[in-house]
């Protein structure tokens, strides 16, 4: 979110769709295609439902776009639970793949496991179109605006 914003004086409904709108503004996401359906509570929902331009020559989804879906989503949580912006990065991401990817969409769900002072942990799930687990991603961040 932009500096100096604070969003005390929103609504819930006003701030989530504040946030998604600044979200999928991100020339990252508009490149992926990454929509952000739902977050509430330290919990974040995103997907990709056009996967064809990110099929790898040997038909299958790149990797770096699933684990990007799944990191962008562990982002959202992390925004659904601070009105007042604040300032975070990927530290250490550890993804589990399971399956390839041949039908979309692909649907991150993350959750926050804790969110402490100075360190962020928290998981996510990529699904297909079948609804099918594809990876397992676990998740570190950090609040830079800490000193």
């Amino acid at each position: 979110m932009p500096n100096g914003f604070n969003a005390d004086n929103l609504t819930e409904e006003e701030f989530k769709k504040l946030v998604k709108e600044f979200a999928e503004r991100s020339p990252f996401y508009s490149t992926l295609g990454i929509k952000v359906l739902e977050m509430k509570d330290g919990t974040a929902k995103l997907a990709i439902e056009d996967i064809e331009p990110l099929r790898t020559p040997n038909i299958y989804v790149h990797g770096g776009a699933i684990a990007s879906l799944a990191d962008s989503a562990m982002a959202i949580a992390i925004l659904s639970l601070n009105k007042k912006p604040r300032g975070f990065a990927t530290i250490d991401m550890n993804v589990s793949y399971f399956s390839t990817v041949q039908k979309g969409p692909l649907v991150a769900e993350a959750r926050i496991l804790k969110n402490g002072k100075r360190v962020i942990f928290g998981e996510s799930e990529v699904l297909d179109g079948n609804e099918k687990l594809v990876a397992k991603v676990s998740l570190t961040f950090i609040y830079t605006d800490v000193d």
